[in-house]
Protein backbone atom coordinates (compact mmCIF):
# COMPACT_ATOMS: atom_id res chain seq x y z
CA UNK A 1 0.00 0.00 0.00
CA UNK A 2 0.94 3.27 -0.89
CA UNK A 3 0.93 5.76 1.31
CA UNK A 4 -0.87 9.14 0.67
CA UNK A 5 1.07 12.25 -1.27
CA UNK A 6 0.83 14.55 1.86
CA UNK A 7 1.75 11.72 4.18
CA UNK A 8 5.31 11.60 2.01
CA UNK A 9 6.17 15.15 1.88
CA UNK A 10 8.98 16.67 4.52
CA UNK A 11 9.41 20.24 3.08
CA UNK A 12 12.26 20.91 5.67
CA UNK A 13 14.07 19.61 8.72
CA UNK A 14 14.33 21.69 11.86
CA UNK A 15 16.78 21.36 14.55
CA UNK A 16 14.86 21.84 17.91
CA UNK A 17 16.11 21.53 20.80
CA UNK A 18 14.85 18.37 22.64
CA UNK A 19 15.08 18.57 26.76
CA UNK A 20 12.85 17.12 30.10
CA UNK A 21 10.14 18.61 30.10
CA UNK A 22 9.03 20.80 32.79
CA UNK A 23 5.71 22.04 34.45
CA UNK A 24 5.99 25.49 32.71
CA UNK A 25 5.92 23.96 29.53
CA UNK A 26 2.19 22.44 29.88
CA UNK A 27 0.14 25.58 29.09
CA UNK A 28 2.03 25.39 25.85
CA UNK A 29 1.40 21.65 25.63
CA UNK A 30 -2.18 21.69 26.43
CA UNK A 31 -2.70 23.81 23.33
CA UNK A 32 -0.92 22.00 20.91
CA UNK A 33 -2.94 19.09 22.40
CA UNK A 34 -6.10 21.07 21.91
CA UNK A 35 -5.12 21.28 18.60
CA UNK A 36 -4.11 17.81 17.05
CA UNK A 37 -6.87 15.71 19.24
CA UNK A 38 -10.16 15.21 19.18
CA UNK A 39 -10.26 13.50 22.51
CA UNK A 40 -7.02 15.40 24.11
CA UNK A 41 -5.40 15.30 27.49
CA UNK A 42 -6.54 18.01 30.24
CA UNK A 43 -4.01 19.82 32.27
CA UNK A 44 -4.89 17.10 35.17
CA UNK A 45 -4.31 14.24 32.94
CA UNK A 46 -0.41 16.59 32.26
CA UNK A 47 0.07 16.67 35.32
CA UNK A 48 -1.13 13.37 36.65
CA UNK A 49 1.62 11.86 34.03
CA UNK A 50 4.12 14.40 34.71
CA UNK A 51 3.94 13.11 38.62
CA UNK A 52 3.79 9.77 38.19
CA UNK A 53 6.55 7.44 38.93
CA UNK A 54 6.86 5.47 35.52
CA UNK A 55 5.93 8.15 33.22
CA UNK A 56 7.88 10.78 31.57
CA UNK A 57 8.26 14.00 29.18
CA UNK A 58 10.45 15.07 26.65
CA UNK A 59 9.69 17.90 25.07
CA UNK A 60 11.07 19.95 21.26
CA UNK A 61 11.67 23.82 21.23
CA UNK A 62 12.25 26.08 18.38
CA UNK A 63 13.53 29.36 20.08
CA UNK A 64 11.38 29.77 23.43
CA UNK A 65 8.52 28.13 21.57
CA UNK A 66 6.70 24.58 22.50
CA UNK A 67 6.73 22.46 19.45
CA UNK A 68 6.40 19.06 20.51
CA UNK A 69 6.33 16.89 23.01
CA UNK A 70 6.09 13.25 23.59
CA UNK A 71 5.29 11.20 26.69
CA UNK A 72 6.02 7.94 27.32
CA UNK A 73 5.72 4.77 30.60
CA UNK A 74 8.29 2.60 31.35
CA UNK A 75 7.13 -1.21 31.69
CA UNK A 76 9.33 -3.68 33.15
CA UNK A 77 13.54 -3.92 32.26
CA UNK A 78 13.90 -1.91 29.30
CA UNK A 79 10.35 -1.48 28.14
CA UNK A 80 9.23 2.02 26.92
CA UNK A 81 5.71 2.83 25.51
CA UNK A 82 5.44 5.73 23.74
CA UNK A 83 1.55 6.91 24.91
CA UNK A 84 1.41 10.85 23.24
CA UNK A 85 3.50 11.99 20.50
CA UNK A 86 2.14 15.30 19.55
CA UNK A 87 3.63 17.96 17.52
CA UNK A 88 1.84 21.57 16.17
CA UNK A 89 0.48 21.77 13.14
CA UNK A 90 2.93 24.53 11.76
CA UNK A 91 5.78 22.23 12.68
CA UNK A 92 4.77 18.78 11.55
CA UNK A 93 6.59 16.61 9.15
CA UNK A 94 10.01 18.54 10.06
CA UNK A 95 11.87 15.67 11.51
CA UNK A 96 10.76 17.00 15.36
CA UNK A 97 8.86 13.62 16.23
CA UNK A 98 12.06 11.71 15.17
CA UNK A 99 14.43 13.93 17.29
CA UNK A 100 11.94 12.81 20.49
CA UNK A 101 12.25 9.62 19.50
CA UNK A 102 16.11 9.86 19.64
CA UNK A 103 16.18 11.98 22.59
CA UNK A 104 14.14 8.35 24.29
CA UNK A 105 16.89 5.74 22.73
CA UNK A 106 19.30 7.69 24.45
CA UNK A 107 17.82 6.34 27.78
CA UNK A 108 18.80 2.80 26.77
CA UNK A 109 15.48 1.21 26.34
CA UNK A 110 15.15 -2.37 24.99
CA UNK A 111 12.58 -2.22 23.42
CA UNK A 112 10.30 1.16 22.35
CA UNK A 113 6.74 0.07 21.42
CA UNK A 114 3.16 2.21 20.95
CA UNK A 115 -0.42 1.36 19.89
CA UNK A 116 -2.02 3.51 17.04
CA UNK A 117 -5.48 3.96 16.12
CA UNK A 118 -6.67 1.99 12.98
CA UNK A 119 -7.67 5.48 11.93
CA UNK A 120 -4.36 7.50 12.19
CA UNK A 121 -2.67 6.46 8.96
CA UNK A 122 -0.21 9.39 9.30
CA UNK A 123 1.40 8.03 13.06
CA UNK A 124 1.36 4.22 11.14
CA UNK A 125 3.44 5.50 8.52
CA UNK A 126 5.62 8.49 10.81
CA UNK A 127 6.43 4.69 13.44
CA UNK A 128 6.91 2.93 10.48
CA UNK A 129 9.48 5.02 8.71
CA UNK A 130 11.47 5.08 12.14
CA UNK A 131 11.55 1.63 12.22
CA UNK A 132 8.45 0.51 14.29
CA UNK A 133 6.77 -2.81 13.08
CA UNK A 134 3.58 -3.95 13.28
CA UNK A 135 3.98 -6.13 16.74
CA UNK A 136 -0.07 -7.58 16.87
CA UNK A 137 -3.44 -6.23 16.38
CA UNK A 138 -5.70 -5.60 19.30
CA UNK A 139 -9.49 -5.63 17.69
CA UNK A 140 -11.35 -3.40 19.92
CA UNK A 141 -8.74 -1.19 21.30
CA UNK A 142 -10.98 2.12 21.96
CA UNK A 143 -14.71 2.51 20.67
CA UNK A 144 -14.72 -0.33 18.58
CA UNK A 145 -11.29 0.80 16.69
CA UNK A 146 -8.32 -1.62 16.20
CA UNK A 147 -5.68 -0.45 17.69
CA UNK A 148 -2.30 -1.53 16.26
CA UNK A 149 0.73 -2.52 18.53
CA UNK A 150 4.13 -0.90 16.64
CA UNK A 151 7.08 -1.62 18.54
CA UNK A 152 10.99 -1.51 17.94
CA UNK A 153 13.69 -3.03 19.32
CA UNK A 154 16.41 -0.68 20.17
CA UNK A 155 19.61 -2.76 21.70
Amino acid sequence: MTPPTHLLESPTHLAAAVRWMTGSDVPAALYIEDMCHSDPWDSEGFQLAMRNGSSFAIAATHGRRLVGYLFFVTHGEGDLEVVNLTIHPDFQRQGIGAQLLDFLSETDPCLVWTVILETNVAAQYFFRDQGFRLARVVPDYNHGVRGYIMEKPVN
